[in-house]
């Protein structure tokens, strides 16, 4: 008897679809994604680090990534891309990471020099 995995009814051994559900009674094959499949999301994310770190080092740190990202695709094993997507992971985090501190400080100050400006005109009143 076999199980189905939907509702749990049994089922004959040679049936192919559950008489209860309709649902397949064939094992599906769990396919892994190899890191190939995986580095478009590497990337965009690299695409994504060199537009807002244009003319800074974050943006250095994307191209890298963008270059490892390439070099992994085209890799010899899958362990070999393995190892160049984890680098060109990092940079990005690492890129992002420092992109966005950067954009705090940046509003940080702003809102202190718009607030002193604010005030030292408030002053000359």
């Amino acid at each position: 008897m076999a199980l189905c995995n939907s509702c749990g009814a049994q089922n004959a051994d040679n049936t192919l679809f559950c008489t209860q559900c309709g649902a397949s009674l064939q094992a599906t094959p769990v396919v892994a994604e190899t890191p190939r499949q995986l580095a478009t999301g590497q990337l965009v994310f690299s695409i994504i680090n060199i537009v807002l770190g244009c003319c800074s080092l974050n943006g250095i740190m994307g191209i890298i990534a963008l270059i490892m990202t390439i070099v992994a695709k085209n890799a010899a094993t899958d362990e070999d891309a393995e190892k160049k997507l984890r680098v060109a992971k990092i940079l990005n985090i690492v890129a992002l990471v420092a992109c966005l501190i950067g954009t705090m400080f940046a509003i940080l100050y702003l809102a202190f020099g718009g607030f002193t400006v604010i005030v030292s005109m408030l002053g000359q009143m």
